[in-house]
């Protein structure tokens, strides 16, 4: 119920992540962003800033090492201070080279040297640094595919790619891929798990 403060905005959570304070954040596929306070229970509606239409679905959620929490969906990716609110947005761009790829970000995550992955509907995976597009990878690079959904970054510094079309890995700059051919049981890769001594769930 999206006027009651003690109700999240909607039953359809897409990605939950917890801050530094141990506030809980939950990003709904309605298109809202919900804080809940765990000591209290109440939950704060976020205005991220966007009318419905601008900001559409909301498909993924990811608090970097300084504490900020990085919004992805339908209308791009935020990044939202988690102590007063402000917020920043990120946006595609068909004039500029450096801007966010075109398509929904469906994944987000920060690898060892502490940058930006964001994974995309559609245009592949991307650097992301200061707000501005530092490298693409996409299926003509030997991306599985084009279509991201899930990114983890392991302690190695390997980044692990799922998409719709198999599972990517990211070494030292260099992509491999992986899918039914090579004995995955399905070829779309909805959220991957570290589990360390070298295991990863898929």
């Amino acid at each position: 119920n999206a006027s009651d403060a003690a109700s999240l905005a909607s039953d359809r959570v897409r990605r939950v992540a917890i801050d530094g304070s141990g506030a809980v954040w939950a990003a709904l596929l309605d298109g809202g962003l919900d804080r809940i306070d765990p000591a209290t229970g109440e939950v704060l509606h976020v205005d991220l800033g966007l009318d419905a239409e601008q900001l559409g679905s909301l498909y993924s959620l990811y608090v970097d090492r300084k504490g900020l929490l990085w919004v992805g969906g339908n209308h791009g990716l935020s990044a939202v201070d988690t102590r007063t609110l402000k917020t920043v947005h990120f946006t595609h761009n068909p004039e500029e080279a450096a801007s966010l790829t075109e398509g929904s970000v469906r994944a987000i995550a920060q690898d060892a040297s502490g940058n930006l992955w964001v994974g995309t509907y559609g245009g592949g995976l991307s650097s992301i640094e200061a707000g501005r597009v530092t490298a693409t990878f996409t299926a003509a690079d030997g991306l599985a595919h084009d279509v991201v959904l899930s990114v983890l970054a392991t302690p190695d510094a390997t980044l692990w790619i799922g998409t719709l079309g198999g599972l990517s890995r990211l070494e030292q700059g260099v992509l491999s891929s992986f899918s039914t051919e090579q004995g995955l049981p399905s070829d779309g890769v909805l959220s991957l798990l570290d589990a360390g001594a070298d295991a990863l769930w898929i």
